[in-house]
């Protein structure tokens, strides 16, 4: 939750790279990058409560089919959130990779490799032909996916400054 704000500033990054001569696509990326992580600091907050119905169900000893409906109640309402964000970054990952191929941005074609989508997918396949692995990446599969297409974004930049 801690650094919803930084996932802010790194789409602020991408936007500043993706305006190029068409800053309608920029734009688009920067405002649901800023919309889906608010929306996933609420989900991820939301979580501590998770946490929490799931130790007093633990602990409950023969009431924990009192905690059930509870359970069942907090995946159905959160669900929509994390559903929410899954749609916004398939759609950032498609204006993103549309934007470099049409050379609108400052990205070069490379950059494309690098979408939210296409990362997150290589995470949730290595995790699947190593389960060992998935359980250190797929708690935070997004974090890790964004982080490398900050890291490489600002690598792209730097290279297209020495141009």
């Amino acid at each position: 939750i801690l650094f919803v704000p930084l996932y802010i500033y790194g789409y602020w990054h991408l936007f500043l790279a993706l305006r190029g001569r068409e800053k309608i696509m920029g734009k688009a990326v920067l405002s649901l990058g800023i919309i889906a992580f608010i929306i996933a600091g609420i989900w991820m907050g939301s979580r501590a409560q998770l946490g929490l119905l799931i130790q007093a169900k633990l602990t409950a000893g023969n009431m924990e089919s009192l905690f059930d409906p509870m359970l069942t109640f907090y995946e159905e309402h959160t669900g929509i959130l994390e559903q929410t964000i899954q749609f916004l970054l398939v759609i950032i990952s498609v204006l993103f990779v549309w934007a470099i191929w049409d050379g609108v941005s400052w990205y070069p074609k490379w950059m494309m490799l690098f979408n939210p989508l296409l990362l997150m997918g290589i995470i949730y396949g290595l995790s699947s032909l190593v389960p060992e692995l998935g359980k250190i990446l797929l708690p935070s599969a997004m974090n890790i996916a964004h982080l490398i297409l900050f890291i490489a974004s600002m690598v792209a930049l730097k290279q297209m400054e020495g141009r």
